[in-house]
């Protein structure tokens, strides 16, 4: 393409050729870092809130606003994990097929788990504007790519039955018209999801932490919490800036649940996912890429997804690219090798950002809402967390404050472990291993 080949450096030998620009922070950072919060922590709260990504400001936005005393502890600077590392896509979608889980819970609880997606990504984007925090949210359209031949007949029967059932806005497109969408020969067909958006997840981050001071919650960075033990009238927290005691606990670290939360940490398996930022091109270009859409996702069993940035000026795609946890700097020509199968017009165009950040997975591969011995938590949202964790925390806070409605399937499902795990992966290298033999040879 014209337009690509004019917005290349000039002689520049290869687009992976080590130089200055290329960094391994998220691009997201550049215009929103993570935020640093310094002070004294109080000696007393009604809800201590560990973690503060989309779940844990989240719920304490919820519950400042309920009247609660609320103190955020992030062992990093806040939103430092998955919350501004994501390829800030949102969406109606769970991980898991609505047969799949009809399958194992009944048709009820699988159409309501689809619901609970539903009711999320309208609960982000009502959240947003209400608060009018301002972080490029935009209502768009996501290309769901057919990996292989046979992806697409079980997409055009995703759509049939989750139009019937959940209501959602989706068509199926075979390969003849998938140019009007995506300029790609690497799909077989695929569907468009009319009811998807994007955004700046770090901008958001910013924006929601600055809500939930305002409305007197305190936020500290580089607070770890080191342990809990439940007292007569609640917990005492051990942090590394002091004890604090919280008459309630929201634990919202979900790929981030470190060991000293053992019950949570062998119930969540985390998965590294990396992006890349590509050099910046002209608005026209990038349109030329992605004419019809402006998200793309497809069905290898690794994860693999895109999106324009929010100025249109660049291609952002994520996936995994190893069996096992990379560098972000390892990870680059990885995922470049990838996006220029995708789009090889892109070979020549070199990156500028390359990062990662974890996923947390549950072994049922559904979110989870719930308490156990009396700390609340929200995690597992297996990719999906933009939207989820960001409506999950505050299902949590009303849960705190007992105005919850009645609750919903992700609120009753078990959150489970298995009899082997405790907190390290050791089999995941193997699985991620197959699937990505699977996926090159398209079976």
């Amino acid at each position: 393409m014209a337009e690509l080949k004019t917005a290349l450096s000039p002689g520049r030998a290869s687009p992976l050729e080590p130089r200055e620009v290329l960094t391994g922070k998220p691009y997201w950072w550049d215009a929103a870092p993570p935020l640093t919060r310094k002070g004294s922590i109080p000696h007393d709260v009604d809800v201590l809130v560990i973690g503060s990504g989309f779940t844990g400001l989240s719920a304490a936005l919820t519950l400042a606003r309920g009247g609660q005393s609320v103190l955020v502890c992030d062992a990093q600077e806040i939103g430092h994990g998955a919350s501004t590392r994501n390829g800030g896509h949102i969406s109606s979608k769970l991980r898991r097929g609505l047969d799949s889980i009809a399958s194992e819970h009944g048709e009820d609880v699988a159409i309501d788990a689809w619901n609970v997606a539903k009711s999320a990504r309208a609960y982000l984007e009502l959240l947003i504007e209400r608060e009018k925090i301002d972080c490029d949210f935009r209502n768009c359209v996501r290309f769901y790519g057919a990996h292989r031949v046979k992806d697409y007949d079980k997409l055009a029967r995703t759509v049939d039955t989750l139009k019937q059932k959940v209501g959602l806005r989706l068509e199926a497109i075979p390969k003849s018209d998938q140019h009007r969408y995506v300029q790609t020969e690497a799909y077989h067909g695929g569907l468009i999801d009319h009811e998807t958006a994007g955004f700046h997840p770090a901008k958001f981050i910013s924006g929601i932490c600055e809500r939930a001071e305002q409305a007197g919650a305190i936020v500290r960075s580089h607070t770890k919490v080191e342990k809990y033990e439940a007292t007569a009238t609640g917990f005492s927290v051990s942090t590394t800036r002091g004890t604090v005691h919280a008459k309630k606990i929201v634990l919202g670290t979900n790929g981030y649940t470190g060991r000293e939360f053992p019950y949570f940490a062998r119930r969540i398996i985390p998965i590294g996912s990396y992006i890349i930022a590509t050099d910046q091109l002209s608005q026209k270009a990038v349109a030329q890429l992605m004419p019809g859409c402006e998200l793309v996702i497809d069905t290898r069993r690794a994860a693999s997804y895109m999106r324009m940035s929010p100025d249109r000026t660049r291609i952002m795609y994520g996936g995994r690219v190893a069996a096992t946890e990379i560098g972000p700097f390892k990870s680059a020509p990885r995922l470049k090798a990838v996006l220029d199968s995708i789009f090889p017009s892109l070979r020549a165009v070199g990156i500028t950002h390359s990062w990662m950040g974890f996923t947390g997975f549950s072994f049922d591969e559904l979110p989870h809402l719930g308490h156990q011995d009396g700390v609340y938590y929200a995690m597992g949202y297996c990719g999906t967390g933009t939207a989820m964790a960001t409506y999950l925390g505050h299902r949590m806070g009303l849960q705190i404050l007992g105005q919850n409605e009645s609750p919903n399937a992700l609120e009753c499902l078990e959150l489970k472990t298995k009899s082997l795990y405790r907190g390290n992966p050791w089999f995941l290298s193997t699985i991620i291993a197959a699937y990505r033999l699977l996926d090159r040879f398209r079976l």
